[in-house]
């Protein structure tokens, strides 16, 4: 059996391992389907900096107003910068802009786990000592990202010889045949499927713990260097992974916010679909499937 084979089994087995949320046939957008030229210039979107500056004071205002021992308040956190992040996934900008994009939407990524791991050392307090250190190291993970966008922004200068913060300057091919990058791609799916599909959603432990294991494969894949035409499906999976993410962390939320789980569940129906959605998109990024007509995914509300 090929590779390729392999991994669109995987990808399929992935999906219905997911908990069982109306599905929709709804082709979906993907931001990195925008990368068909690369711009050297700047982004000088001025409508675009207004907005990123706007959204990054809002999330210094929900970090700094979030109780991170009230599960309720981290909660209610979590569900606001999955929203914020999820914009950011669904819209299109100009090519020199896309870097910067990108960069927003690893900086929520990152806060939104800050969040996540705090909910599950208030739900799980058998494994809080894990869940803390995690905390430590992802705030040094956050502090990096900020930075990497204001870098970006033009904001503040690289390191003399420094490696370049944008991601997309470095693409040069949009066909992803590395059989090696492939083959873990798919074993990294498949581990993800079995977490997902051997874990109970009705106990906030076990949530907790696939939570833990999807913040780290995510970000096993924001660090490592993605061989020639297999960029574009390295950052579809980064965005699939940050998705499957909010699922569970909004899944951990409603358990944890009682008063207030009608709320989560209804994000969830859409989230779930979002999830497959963007799992379906990674596969038409490694030229494993064909695209359909695009429609912009719903964000999280």
């Amino acid at each position: 059996m090929s590779r390729k084979l392999t991994i669109v089994i995987v990808v399929v087995l992935l999906m219905a391992s997911f908990p069982a949320f109306k599905t929709s046939a709804e082709s979906i957008h993907s931001p990195i389907k925008q990368v068909a030229a690369q711009a050297a210039a700047a982004c000088a979107n001025a409508d675009l900096m207004t907005g990123i500056g706007k959204d990054l004071g809002d999330l210094a205002t929900t970090f700094k107003s979030a109780d991170m021992k009230d599960v309720v308040s981290t909660s209610q956190a979590f569900l606001a910068l999955a929203a914020t992040r999820q914009k950011y996934e669904n819209m299109t900008t100009t090519p020199e802009c896309f870097d910067l994009q990108l960069s927003v939407i690893d900086v929520y990524s990152n806060a939104s786990d800050i969040l996540a791991l705090a909910l599950a050392v208030q739900t799980d307090p058998t494994n809080a000592a894990a869940y803390g250190k995690a905390v430590t190291d992802q705030l040094t993970r956050f502090q990096n990202s900020m930075t990497n966008l204001t870098i970006l922004a033009g904001v503040a200068t690289p390191v003399a010889g420094g490696t370049p913060v944008g991601r997309t300057s470095q693409i040069t091919s949009t066909t992803c045949a590395d059989a090696t990058f492939l083959s873990g791609l798919g074993t990294d799916f498949s581990t993800l499927g079995t977490s997902l599909s051997g874990t109970d959603m009705k106990s906030m432990g076990a949530i907790s713990q696939t939570l833990l294991g999807t913040i780290v494969l995510r970000q096993k894949y924001e660090d490592l260097v993605a061989p020639s035409g297999c960029e574009i499906t390295q950052l579809t999976a980064i965005i699939a992974f940050a998705n499957t993410t909010d699922l569970l962390g909004l899944t951990l939320a409603a358990s944890a916010d009682t008063k207030n789980a009608d709320a989560y569940t209804k994000v969830l129906t859409n989230q779930g679909n979002r999830v497959q959605q963007y799992f379906q998109l990674v596969l038409q990024a490694a030229g494993l499937a064909t695209p359909a007509p695009t429609t912009a995914p719903t964000a999280t509300k």
